[in-house]
């Protein structure tokens, strides 16, 4: 039995065992796109790569036998780099978003497509609780949003962009049950947060903060909070609505004092020596030295609602990891593949799967939100959790536009098959599903055409994706490291 060395870590394997297998067993991942346990080993994607010490080799650990006396490093800065290189390689000829663009551009990464989604099947209560938990306050922005999503969906290549805002102003409106009823306080911490400010970075902390279970007592000087949206008047944004959803997030239980100024009625030091944490969503300049605190947050009061809105979330999240005894971690995002654009010879390809026909050629539906909500093109990825390419790029810091400028590849029209997707442009020719379906039998299966730069995967020989998988339409799904094979339903993100 070969005994080698990865890591670091000692580890005995069977005889004909791969690097790759010998590193599961010593619990240690190695990233692959183009293996699956059982089928010959692909050697495609080669960002499996790992060097043996001993002999000075860099090899793809799926295919390599593992010798006893090996000494495998798996994660070297030149093996992550040489990764990084792949994955943006294969990046520059992905065609597709990973987010669509109305959910990427909003400051408050609303689900925009979810909450469609929702709308089209009749849940009403379902979306605006989703539009809550998001934007907090939905019905104020579905007023005073500047609605940059809108700008960015890509129905508006084809007539015109979705009602987003107004989406969700009239699910708030509308739907009594996503209001405060829906959503109560979490289990209590037993820590305590003061938060000084009282606009909307201040009030979307708070919200935020209650639901984690977090006493908060809001600090505001003025005699009600809102900060400029006061300022607006009636027509801009009806005042019963501000107040109704700034009661919502006091009606988590927010001790609110109004006409208190902190360092004039109430000793900066005072709350620094009372609370587990101060968040301050204030531009003061007398407070500015307690900062330094550990226990001291700041939150920016954008002018921007929906901006603030995101801030006062962001930073919340800040102090509940503090507050738990987590460590601090960077709001790194998601790799996010971006699309750009549907340029005009490419919409019938992007939209042919896309797009429901009864609502080929309308323009917005602004009496019903059923019918506005099918006109949603549901751009966001089919595989949004489990794409590798996602999560890998991610990983490694890959830069779609490292070897490509937005001159990327034309979409292709997709080929489905019942419930499952072939998107074109999203394959990276690992060579599974050419694999599967040859050795399941299918009578057609998938293969490579073409030669070179050229080669595509396609149903074999001109036929249908029904006749190219038969029998193997999950399989190829599951094993397709991307979304090129998915299922027609997608995966909703995790909460």
């Amino acid at each position: 039995m070969p005994r080698l060395r990865i890591d670091g870590n000692s580890v005995d394997v069977p005889v004909e065992a791969t690097v790759l297998e010998a590193a599961a067993l010593a619990g240690i991942d190695i990233p692959a796109l183009c293996h699956v346990p059982g089928l010959r080993p692909q050697t495609s994607c080669m960002l499996c790569v790992v060097e043996d010490k001993r002999s000075g080799k860099t090899f793809p650990s799926c295919s390599t036998r593992a010798e006893d006396g090996m000494i495998i490093e798996t994660g070297t800065e030149a093996l992550r780099a040489a990764r990084k290189e792949v994955l943006q390689l294969l990046l520059s000829e992905h065609v597709g978003d990973c987010e669509a663009p109305c959910r990427r551009i909003c400051p408050a990464a609303l689900e925009v497509p979810l909450m469609m989604r929702t709308v089209a099947a009749g849940d009403r209560d379902a979306a605006a609780r989703l539009a809550q938990a998001a934007l907090i306050l939905p019905e104020t922005l579905g007023w005073v949003c500047n609605a940059p999503c809108e700008r960015g969906c890509h129905r508006g290549s084809f007539d015109e962009p979705l009602l987003i805002k107004e989406m969700h102003r009239r699910l708030a409106h509308e739907v009594p049950s996503a209001r405060g009823i829906a959503f109560a306080a979490g289990p209590s911490s037993g820590k305590c947060v003061a938060i000084v400010g009282g606009g909307v970075a201040g009030l979307a902390a708070a919200w935020t903060l209650a639901l984690r279970g977090h006493a908060c007592t809001l600090y505001e000087r003025e005699a009600r909070c809102g900060g400029p949206l006061r300022d607006l008047n009636e027509a801009e944004l009806p005042r019963a609505v501000f107040d109704a959803e700034v009661q919502n997030i006091i009606g988590l239980g927010v001790d609110l004092r109004t006409g208190c100024t902190v360092g004039r009625d109430v000793a900066m030091e005072e709350l620094l020596g009372t609370f587990d944490a101060v968040l301050l969503a204030c531009q003061d300049d007398t407070l500015e030295d307690a900062e330094d605190e550990e226990h001291v947050f700041t939150a920016i009061e954008f002018p921007m609602a929906v901006n603030a809105v995101a801030e006062g979330k962001g930073v919340a999240d800040e102090v509940d990891r503090f507050l738990r005894g987590l460590p601090s971690v960077p709001r790194r995002k998601p790799f996010d593949c971006r699309l750009v654009e549907v340029r005009e010879p490419e919409k019938a390809a992007f939209a042919a799967h896309r797009m429901d026909p009864a609502t080929h050629g309308r323009g917005r539906e602004r009496d019903a939100i059923e019918a506005e909500a099918r006109r949603c093109l549901h751009c966001d990825c089919l595989k949004l959790e489990s794409c590798k390419l996602r999560q890998y790029a991610t990983e490694y810091g890959a830069n779609q536009f490292a070897y490509r400028d937005v001159n990327r590849p034309s979409i292709e029209t997709a080929l489905v098959a019942g419930s499952v997707v072939f998107e074109p442009g999203k394959c990276i020719r690992c060579g599974l599903c050419v694999e599967i379906t040859a050795v399941r039998g299918e009578p057609w299966g998938m293969a490579f055409v073409q030669r070179g730069f050229d080669a595509r995967v396609r149903p074999a020989l001109g036929h249908s994706l029904e006749d190219a998988l038969t029998k193997t339409a999950r399989e190829c799904v599951e094993a397709c490291p991307t979304a090129a094979f998915a299922w027609r339903d997608r995966e909703e993100r995790e909460s």
